[in-house]
């Protein structure tokens, strides 16, 4: 396909004004002897927002809504709109995203969310990360130092006190925790292990003793909620969940869930049941089939996972 049929960099570029940084990817390729093009602008700029468009004519919003975007840091995201947010400022970028294709059905009477091919998926994720790495690895250095900062300020208001509570103890050894668990993170880690190192850094803080679920259920997650999740920590399989007409069963761990792709017109419930030895019965019983659900057996308690 030429290059003529793209916008291009300098084009978007000369319709923007006071830009003071600007990251521009493209992506192209055959599927299925159908010539496809995919550009994306990312730029620090007066004008500001989002802009979407399909062979040269603007669509009511993300185009790639309903798309998994997984490539580098941007993982399990639907959509550029969900893959940039956490780093995407709406009063300072400007992000302008074009697809050229034929033959893309779109999902919905708006023609706002189109189906995109599996083939297509791969490349569009690495050039819409290539595009925005640099922002969002600037956009995570600032939220470390900040975290850091805070930290550094709690660390100093503890001095005096002489018995932290659990919660504050674990939110501070956490980071040095997760530092050893992953060997500075260059490894993965499970939950267990990284429990085993902050029980062991907390005794510098707290004469508390701390309970495995209560960490992993309860101030792990809450920790996540605060810092974000780091990536390398995963959780064991807790449970399975079974699709009622495939006979496929998956394992219902941090890492399995993640490589996980939702089957078309296989099931549309999910029924959750906390005993795992009752799934012989129901299984026997043909409720999974009958009613189009899968099925997730666990082991007690509810997996983050789960």
């Amino acid at each position: 396909m030429k290059d003529t049929l793209t916008i291009g960099e300098k084009n978007l570029l000369d319709r923007l004004t006071d830009v003071d940084g600007h990251w521009y990817r493209q992506a192209k390729g055959l599927i299925d002897n159908i010539p496809f093009v995919f550009e994306i602008l990312i730029a620090e700029s007066d004008i500001t927002g989002q802009y979407y468009g399909v062979n040269h004519s603007p669509t009511f919003g993300d185009f790639l809504a309903g798309t998994r975007i997984n490539a580098g840091e941007l993982w399990a995201s639907y959509g550029v709109n969900s893959a940039i947010g956490s780093f995407f400022n709406p009063d300072k970028h400007i992000v302008i995203v074009h697809l050229i294709g034929f033959g893309l059905p779109f999902l919905d009477r708006g023609k706002s969310k189109l189906s995109i091919p599996q083939e297509m998926i791969e490349p569009l994720s690495s050039t819409i990360w290539n595009a925005s790495k640099t922002l969002f690895k600037e956009a995570k250095k600032e939220k470390r130092d900040i975290a850091k900062s805070e930290r550094e300020w709690v660390a100093r208001q503890k001095k005096s006190i002489v018995d932290n509570s659990l919660i504050d103890s674990v939110f501070e050894v956490l980071p040095l925790g997760i530092e050893q668990a992953t060997d500075k993170e260059k490894f993965p880690s499970n939950v267990r292990s990284l429990y085993y190192k902050v029980r062991k850094l907390i005794q510098d803080y707290t004469s508390k003793k701390l309970d495995y679920t209560y960490f992993s259920q309860n101030l792990l997650i809450r920790y996540w909620q605060n810092y974000g999740r780091n990536k390398l920590i995963y959780n064991d399989p807790r449970g399975v969940l079974y699709e009622p007409h495939s006979n496929i069963e998956v394992q219902l761990g941090t890492n399995e869930v993640e490589q996980y792709n939702f089957p078309e017109f296989q099931y549309n419930k999910i029924l959750y049941i906390e005993k795992k030895g009752l799934w012989p019965t129901i299984k026997a019983s043909g409720l999974a089939k009958k009613y189009d659900m899968a099925i997730i057996a666990a082991e007690g308690y509810a997996t983050e996972a789960i």
